[in-house]
């Protein structure tokens, strides 16, 4: 068949490089002037040295991101282990000149361990840690209650001061949502993600990055793909997708129109309701149940964002504030270098202008009990139209393993409608034959 794929992101380039692998032609279109969507990478010059930044996310492990990884190791691409920490503060517990810095019990290390003898660290800890066992037995059944991150807690006997000031606003922070909105998100898809990672135990997982960086991953995706036949143009925006006749019209702004077997449309569910010209009401229905949330995201060197104490600065540092339920985290990617390049997610922290670097502005969607059902109604309608959809938010947990997969599961798709479409032809040539 061939297909087409609106958008470059890794669900875009995923579903582009199963597709193709299949045997189908494949076009990817992005509008953008360069390739890879969220995966961004900048280089940032600080005191004679640089520091490679992702305003992103692009850690992983063959345990939480088992597809990710092999897709780095089908483009020959090495992964190397990295730090893997974190801190947390609640501005409510924070003192002017005495700032209290929790790090995770299963972060510590050999200079902060005396946060043990501190009664409310070692009521966190013990609490961690019976959690954990909770976790355990709750990811191990298999008629799982359809119930609420927050309900899970409470049923845990997790005191209700250490889930609205703790555990809500630590979990919220991979998903870039308020503490309020993490209350409702399902526990299936919390539990399930936090239980491979291992965060509240003793030994989390080792977590690993790209050895070439962000840049180097989506370059050789995109070396590999135009390999194996992929034609891809970048400032090809589209702005119209018309399905008539068993064939499909990709209007683009600049006026011209390409003719397609297929689309996979692999941006964010609402730009996905905005390109197709008729949507049906089942797509309406069901995209309708999506949700997003504008995120900023700064890259600086503004230390006033992290823990007072150096000792207590972490690859990963969450803020709560509960005054108004915003969550937000400083990434220190010059960890390494032991300099201060930071990325921070946030809404509200006024930084000093000179000490930004760059600034950044995404979508990301919201994953509540809404999204979980929409997950499985669009699973139903992939493919009616000679359409498919490919995104993080498609299934799982919004992450890009989620991109991944989608993209596997659209191309196994976009296979079997051609396998089907093959037969049919075979039938209609063989009963011309018969009547001739």
């Amino acid at each position: 068949m061939n297909i087409a794929i609106i958008g470059s992101g890794i669900s875009g380039l995923s579903s582009a490089w199963y597709a193709s692998k299949a045997g189908h032609q494949v076009s990817v279109f992005e509008k953008d002037v360069r390739f890879g969507g969220h995966a961004i990478e900048l280089s940032i010059p600080f005191k004679g040295k640089k520091v490679a930044v992702n305003p992103g996310y692009d850690l992983c492990n063959k345990v939480v991101y088992p597809k990710y990884v092999n897709l780095l190791e089908e483009l020959g691409l090495d992964i190397q282990p990295c730090e893997f920490s974190y801190s947390y503060r609640n501005l409510q517990d924070c003192e002017s000149e005495d700032e209290r810095t929790k790090t995770l019990p299963a972060f510590q290390k050999a200079a902060n361990l005396k946060q043990f003898f501190r009664p409310d660290f070692l009521r966190l800890a013990l609490t961690t840690f019976k959690l954990s066992k909770k976790i355990d037995q709750f990811v191990a059944e298999t008629n799982k209650k359809n119930i609420s991150f927050y309900s899970f807690l409470q049923d845990a006997n997790v005191p209700q001061d250490l889930i609205d000031s703790f555990f809500v606003p630590v979990s919220a922070r991979p998903w870039g949502v308020r503490a309020t909105d993490m209350r409702d998100m399902p526990v299936t898809v919390i539990l399930d993600w936090i239980n491979k990672l291992q965060i509240f135990t003793p030994r989390p997982s080792q977590m690993y990055k790209n050895t070439g960086g962000v840049k180097h991953y989506i370059d050789t995706f995109v070396t590999s793909l135009r390999e194996q036949g992929v034609s891809l143009q970048s400032h090809a925006e589209v702005s119209k997708i018309i399905r008539v006749n068993n064939q499909v019209r990709i209007h683009f702004s600049d006026g011209h129109v390409k003719e397609f077997d297929g689309v996979v449309i692999a941006s964010n569910a609402k730009v996905a309701m905005t390109l197709l010209d008729r949507p049906t009401a089942d797509e309406q229905r069901i995209f309708s149940l999506f949700r997003y949330q504008k995120n900023n995201v700064i890259v600086h060197s503004d230390e006033r964002v992290m823990p007072k104490e150096k000792n207590k600065w972490r690859y990963f540092n969450i803020v709560y504030n509960p005054a108004n339920h915003e969550t937000f985290s400083t990434m220190w990617f010059g960890i390494d270098k032991d300099l201060p390049v930071f990325s921070t997610n946030s809404r509200e922290m006024p930084f000093k202008p000179e000490k930004i670097h760059a600034e950044f502005r995404f979508e990301q969607p919201i994953f509540d009990q809404n999204t979980v059902m929409a997950q499985s109604l669009l699973a139903g309608i992939q493919g009616d139209n000679n359409t498919w959809f490919s995104g993080v938010y498609c299934q799982g947990h919004g992450h890009h393993e989620s991109g991944v997969e989608s993209g596997h599961r659209v191309a196994k798709s976009i296979d079997a409608r051609s396998k089907i479409r093959s037969a049919e032809k075979r039938e209609m040539n063989a009963e011309e034959v018969c009547v001739s």
